[in-house]
């Protein structure tokens, strides 16, 4: 049996493992089954980590350890905090490590030297993301943040469901970065590649998840933070800074439900 399809079967039951966040399961999915070359994920010191790194060993992927530790934003069922999100005055932060992975020690490791170079186009191009979207945050100067969503990837008051960054609100990404455009070919290729591999591997409740994070009515609220409600519930909100999803979003993401 090849080693890609071993992966996939070993990392079945990691993928639907609810304790996890979602994001970080499908960064791990992307380096297992060769989507992308590598991905810096955060795990929480102890079990997680211990359970994570078992994981990923198990099937294969390597590991690197970056020095020290990140203190992050103890993260909820549904929200997990970006790298890059401000910690809030009184949060509870909790101790994670930051992890490089990849098929191979070499890659690993690269990626990992990359990010301590603080150049952002190497580490990007390290970690596979297209070379149009690293060189748009290069030229911006930073990365997005969640309230920017709307400005930058809505038009007519409704988001293409396929390439949303606005869903990582609802741990439920098909990005691992934020796009350089709603229109761009090869983010859109790499959302639709984890859809089909969850979809190859039966993850029906991950993809259930997904769709329910993209059939919802995003919306900026009074301190310009971005929020989600479902349709019937937005029908008496008032907000007028808000997206929806621009078709359905089963249909967008090609899955036969």
């Amino acid at each position: 049996m090849p080693a890609a399809n071993l992966s996939e079967l070993m990392i079945r039951d990691f993928l639907n493992d609810v304790s996890l966040p979602l994001q970080l399961r499908l960064d791990c999915l992307d380096v297992a089954t060769t989507i992308r070359p590598a991905a810096r994920v955060l795990v929480q010191l102890g079990n997680e980590a211990e359970k994570v790194c078992a994981a990923l060993l198990s099937s294969g992927v390597a590991i690197s350890v970056a020095k020290g530790i990140k203190r992050q934003q103890k993260p909820t069922h549904v929200t997990v905090h970006d790298w890059f999100d401000q910690n809030e005055l009184g949060a509870e932060l909790v101790d994670m490590a930051v992890l490089y992975i990849a098929r191979d020690q070499a890659t690993a490791d690269g990626a990992r030297s990359a990010d301590e170079t603080k150049d952002d186009v190497l580490f990007g191009k390290a970690l596979g993301y297209p070379s149009c979207c690293v060189e748009w945050v290069q030229r911006r100067g930073c990365v997005p943040e969640l309230s920017e969503c709307l400005e930058l990837y809505a038009r007519n008051f409704a988001y293409d469901p396929l390439i949303w960054p606005g869903a990582m609100l609802n741990d439920s990404p098909l990005t691992p970065h934020y796009p350089c455009s709603p229109d761009c070919a090869q983010s859109q290729a790499l959302a639709q590649a984890r859809v089909n591999l969850l979809a190859r591997l039966s993850c029906w409740e991950i993809l259930e998840t997904i769709i329910r994070a993209r059939e919802m009515v995003y919306f900026l609220d009074d301190n310009q933070k971005l929020r989600a409600v479902s349709a019937a519930e937005f029908l008496v909100s008032g907000v007028v800074q808000f997206a929806k999803p621009s078709m359905a979003v089963a249909e967008r993401l090609n899955i036969a439900r």
